[in-house]
C-alpha cells in the first residue's frame, strides 16, 4: 500500500496547495486528529505522498489516456484543463 492509500485508509484527505505558483504545500484534514506517529509519517513520506498527489491522466485529441507527472499543483490544474477526458 502506498503512503498516499495508506494515510486516506486512516480517515484523511491530502491534496496540494500551490504557493505563489512556485511551490507546493501539502495540506491534510483534519489536521488535528493525526497523532505523533502520524505526523512522523508523513514527513518521513512526505516526498512520496507530493509526487503521487502530481500524478495525473491527461487525454490526447483522439481520446488515449496518458499518466504523467505534473511539476507542482498548478501545473497539474493547467494539465488538466487543457487536456480533458473527451466526451463519449
Amino acid at each position: 500500500m502506498s503512503p498516499l492509500d495508506k494515510i486516506k485508509e486512516a480517515g484523511f484527505s491530502l491534496w496540494l496547495e500551490s504557493v505563489d505558483g512556485l511551490e507546493d504545500r501539502l495540506l491534510i484534514s483534519p489536521s488535528d486528529k493525526l497523532t505523533a506517529e502520524q505526523r512522523a509519517y508523513l514527513k518521513a513520506n512526505k516526498q512520496t505522498i507530493v509526487n503521487e498527489l502530481l500524478i495525473t491522466t491527461v487525454y490526447t485529441p483522439n481520446g488515449q489516456a496518458l499518466t504523467i507527472l505534473a511539476y507542482n499543483a498548478e501545473h497539474k490544474v493547467f494539465l488538466l484543463k487543457m487536456n480533458p477526458k473527451p466526451n463519449a
